[in-house]
């Protein structure tokens, strides 16, 4: 109110700290304007609360901006703000990346939404303007990933009474820092439990220049966010993409606090200040990274909100080119438990029955073996095998939470097969498995006599015939001994 020459200053927020200074140097995150928003109908002035676009083909969703006078002049209504849209990435160069210019296979990656009358406001006084939007079909974008993909979107003032402060520049990051009149959204709305029906979200990476170029990914939880961090109570995919698995790979394939998969492309999150370090990409070129939240059963608390963000940086400056924020909301629901079943004990080589127990929901049950290979998708599933392992089991419910249970098959290396006849007159012939054992015994025990014989077997035979001609007629116990510990016994009739 000091000033001397009244005037109109617009302000689209970056954050709800954002006060309008420029450069704004009170918001971490660019790309996570509080003052634009989508909803699927046309009822974002009852309704504030971003959605992920949908498409419908016939009706549009409707991009929301709210933009508020600052200055001490009451502006003319001759003003617009104007919405341009790309596809989620977290390297945007302007104006290509917005306008129209990138495409691939004939579909395009960004346009001009439209613009919408800002109206007259006092001082100090703020409006939405509504703008519909026609959102691009998913299927054009499933050829390059067929996980769901969302969009960024790009707000500006136009007006004559309150121009640009700085120049517009490629790096979208520093344009809307230093300029209260533009203001960027990227954020994937993330809705698990409940009725939510989605797990995450793509992203691209893109190198925007005409040459090789290394940049780095850093993945953070919300710092002012409190409570247990998402990676402590769900587990964080990244699968990346061929294009991008191969850039990383170029680059020396160096990462901080992920973890291996059994899939080369995927990566779990293990704890905060995830790198994805070196990632060296051709001219022009784009990668995708699907990142997907799967809450665990186990670890969840009452907590329903998460912020986290992924950093796109300049390997070798540290310049950030932008970002991707997923807003997870974690709906109520029933706790279910996987259950693979008590340890089973089995001969070796003997079929085997694994169950899983129903959790009483539509879910995915899959099996993995102690390398993490995925060997059966099913509740129930039959093995054999020579020697002791552990399965694990992994059941997925639709929404995307999610338990394990393991089990062990414990296999017996030595087995007394068979004992033919009995009763026996004379003869008996007994079959067992004693391989790779380094000493094995029989015993003849009587019942009801003091009749104790040993018969040494050959480790690498499989059937023994013992004469019992001499054996009084009585009960007896024929014992297998191998390496020392007793295997079995049998009870035997002699005539």
């Amino acid at each position: 109110m000091s000033k001397t020459t009244p005037k109109v200053d617009f302000i689209i927020k970056d954050s709800r700290e954002d006060v309008g200074e420029e450069p704004n140097n009170k918001t971490q995150y660019m790309w996570t304007s509080s003052d634009i928003f989508v909803r699927n109908q046309n009822n974002g002035k009852l309704i504030p609360v971003h959605q992920n676009p949908t498409y419908d083909g016939i009706n549009p969703n409707y991009i929301y901006v709210r933009v508020t006078n600052m200055g001490c002049q009451t502006s003319s209504g001759n003003d617009t703000v104007s919405v341009n849209w790309a596809k989620a990435s977290t390297s945007l160069n302007y104006p290509e990346y917005w306008d129209g210019s990138i495409v691939q296979n004939g579909v395009v990656f960004g346009g001009i939404v439209g613009s919408g009358i800002i109206p007259v406001l006092k001082p100090g006084q703020e409006a939405l303007v509504e703008i519909p939007w026609n959102v691009p079909n998913p299927q054009d974008y499933a050829q390059i990933n067929s996980e769901p993909w969302h969009f960024c979107l790009l707000a500006k003032v136009n007006s004559n009474d309150d121009l640009l402060s700085s120049p517009m520049t490629p790096n979208p990051n520093i344009m809307v820092r230093n300029n209260n009149n533009l203001a960027w959204k990227n954020i994937t709305v993330v809705n698990v439990g409940g009725t939510g029906g989605g797990v995450g979200g793509v992203i691209a990476v893109t190198n925007p220049i005409n040459a090789v170029k290394n940049y780095y990914l850093e993945l953070v939880k919300e710092d002012i966010e409190t409570g247990r961090a998402i990676y402590e109570e769900a587990e964080i995919g990244l699968s990346m993409d061929s294009k991008l698995l191969a850039a990383w790979e170029r680059g020396g394939k160096n990462s901080s606090n992920l973890e291996n998969t059994n899939l080369e492309k995927k990566k779990i999150v293990k704890d905060n200040n995830v790198i994805l370090d070196n990632i060296s990409l051709n001219p022009n070129e784009m990668g995708t990274l699907y990142v997907s939240f799967n809450f665990l059963t186990k670890e969840v608390t009452g907590k329903e909100k998460y912020r986290y963000h992924v950093i796109q940086k300049d390997s070798e400056t540290g310049e950030i080119m932008g970002g991707e924020t997923f807003e997870i909301n974690k709906n109520e629901r029933p706790i279910f438990v996987a259950n693979a079943g008590n340890n089973i004990q089995a001969e070796k080589n003997r079929v085997v029955t694994l169950k899983a127990a129903d959790i009483s929901e539509t879910a995915t049950y899959n099996w993995y073996d102690e390398n993490g290979n995925l060997i059966f998708t099913g509740k129930d599933f039959e093995v054999s095998q020579e020697v002791t392992k552990k399965y694990k089991l992994e059941v997925v419910a639709l929404d995307g939470f999610k338990d394990y249970s393991e089990v062990e098959v414990q296999v017996t290396p030595y087995t007394f097969k068979t004992m033919s006849p009995n009763p026996a007159n004379s003869d008996i012939t007994l079959q067992y498995d004693i391989e790779n054992s380094s000493s094995a015994y029989f015993v003849i025990v009587g019942v009801n006599n003091n009749i104790n014989n040993n018969y040494i077997l050959n480790t690498s035979s499989a059937q023994k015939t013992i004469n019992l001609s001499n054996y009084p007629t009585g009960q007896y116990s024929v014992v297998l001994i191998v390496d020392g510990q007793v295997i079995e016994s049998k009870n035997l009739i002699k005539n």
